[in-house]
């Protein structure tokens, strides 16, 4: 007796709605989403008869939300598509959907139509019978805007994709400019005083020391030349100027004038560069060959430039 006194209590807790005290926070989230989002929502009774609305369905269609609740769904849409939208919820209603969108037209209180996307959802109880239906109805001037707005933010990332590919390439393009930089001033700043070093007279200690600064010195800039081709080790200093400028697009009269060298002396440096490289044919482009080898690509085999 009083199992089944705690039976027929408990389908009723099960059955019977919540008291307010009992709603938890996300239930009061859920309500203040509904009541403050832009878009009209509702939930209707399974025959479309209006249970709640939200303010944004009330000021689209011009009534209180009183006074909506006294319609059904099926009131408020232009007589030619209402036996559409009776199809569709009979759809829902029996079970063969539990989503369904279309586009009809929506009478406001003051007699005019408002075209947009109504979409109908279920919802069901435990046992998968239906409750309620949820409705949204976006009207189609929001469409485009939200299109629109999705539209903008899409470009305006692209442009800023762009703008880090650009910057990452310049940061890069920086970053081996450094380091040849730093390579080429070891090797005419540093290197030959520590050879004239060598030939000069030292006692053990101080051969010592300078083989010390040497190894270390070799340390620092063997990272340097590991992304450059071995074929740079064997440039002069000059040599280097010159193959720099030459990647950079700088012609033979540029680089002297930039250099402060005659056009003879570069065109020099410019057949010893291409004797190193191998570069015997003259059809072969100096600057695609040393652009190539930067970037570990096959070299392309142009005409030089006069």
């Amino acid at each position: 007796m009083g199992r089944n006194r705690r039976s027929s209590s408990s389908r009723r807790r099960d059955t019977e709605p919540l008291p307010q005290a009992a709603l938890t926070e996300g239930d009061e989230i859920l309500r203040a989403f509904f009541d403050q989002i832009d878009i009209g929502l509702a939930v209707t009774f399974p025959d479309g008869r209006f249970a709640r609305v939200n303010g944004a369905l009330c000021a689209l269609l011009g009534y209180q939300a009183s006074a909506l609740r006294q319609h059904g769904l099926t009131d408020l849409i232009v007589p030619d598509q209402r036996s559409r939208l009776v199809a569709v919820m009979a759809q829902l209603q029996a079970g063969e959907k539990q989503r369904f969108q279309i586009k009809p037209e929506l009478l406001r209180r003051d007699g005019r139509a408002v075209s947009g996307l109504l979409t109908l959802s279920v919802v069901s109880d435990r046992v998968g019978r239906i409750r309620h239906l949820l409705v949204s109805f976006q009207e189609g001037r929001d469409l485009v805007r939200t299109k629109m707005a999705l539209k903008e933010r899409t470009d305006s990332l692209s442009e800023v994709n762009t703008a880090l590919e650009v910057l990452l390439r310049e940061r890069e393009a920086d970053r081996l400019e450094m380091k040849e930089t730093m390579l080429t001033n070891a090797k005419s700043l540093i290197l030959p005083y520590l050879e004239k070093l060598k030939s000069s007279r030292l006692d053990i200690r101080q051969r010592t020391y300078l083989n010390l600064i040497e190894s270390n010195l070799n340390e620092i800039i063997s990272p340097l030349t590991q992304r450059m081709s071995g074929h740079y080790m064997n440039f002069t200093p000059m040599e280097i100027q010159v193959a720099n400028l030459v990647k950079e697009g700088q012609r033979t009269k540029d680089i002297a004038v930039i250099l402060g060298l005659s056009v003879r002396t570069i065109e020099a440096v410019r057949y010893r560069i291409r004797m190193k490289l191998g570069l015997k044919r003259k059809g072969t482009n100096l600057r695609s060959t040393l652009l190539s080898m930067d970037s570990g690509q096959p070299v392309a085999v142009q005409r030089d430039p006069p």
